[in-house]
């Protein structure tokens, strides 16, 4: 996997109206922080059971200090962050598994996720350590399994009833590109 000052080398990344680079702490603001506690922003993800705080986006933000994983702003060609991306490395089994969240719900639907995606997925091809990228969402989370199968990701298996949303069990649904 690449170390801290490769990635740093890699970042920032432009494509098109966005660009990728790392998250800083000056990135955690009411704004952010309100993401996070949006339900509606995190109705598919297991953020959803926890009250997010400065002081708690600050202790995940150095999470990955001593870490393989990686932490992406997505900015706005405004300069607007829109949301993040985390791609958690796993060296020994030469492996990536990619998160992306686009909190700003105003601009949902217009591409961005895809894109950042595309981006991440892109790097990772490149990265001679990095044999299989994975990723995984709800059945019920359409834009994320559009976003998978548009960047030519597999289905890499299913984890059938594992997870409860409105009352109901859904699959969760993985997917994944091998170099």
């Amino acid at each position: 996997m690449l170390d801290s000052s490769e990635i740093e080398a890699l970042f920032p990344v432009v494509s098109g109206d966005i660009t990728l680079r790392l998250f800083n702490l000056g990135d955690i603001n009411d704004r952010y922080v309100n993401w996070l506690n949006d339900p509606e922003v995190v109705k598919y993800s297991n953020q959803r059971f926890k009250k997010h705080t400065v002081g708690t986006c600050v202790d995940y933000y150095h999470s990955f200090a001593d870490s393989e994983g990686i932490f992406l702003a997505i900015i706005a060609s405004t300069g607007l962050m829109l949301g993040t991306v985390t791609i958690y490395c796993d060296s020994q089994h030469e492996t990536a598994d990619i998160g992306l969240m686009i909190g700003d719900t105003m601009q949902w639907g217009k591409g961005y996720g895809a894109r950042a995606w595309g981006v991440v997925l892109n790097l990772l091809s490149h990265d001679a350590c990095v044999r299989k990228v994975t990723g995984g969402t709800l059945d019920c989370n359409y834009g994320m399994i559009k976003i998978m199968r548009g960047s030519g990701m597999q289905e890499d298996g299913v984890r059938r009833a594992q997870n409860i949303i409105n009352g109901r069990a859904h699959d969760v649904l993985y997917f994944c590109v091998l170099r």
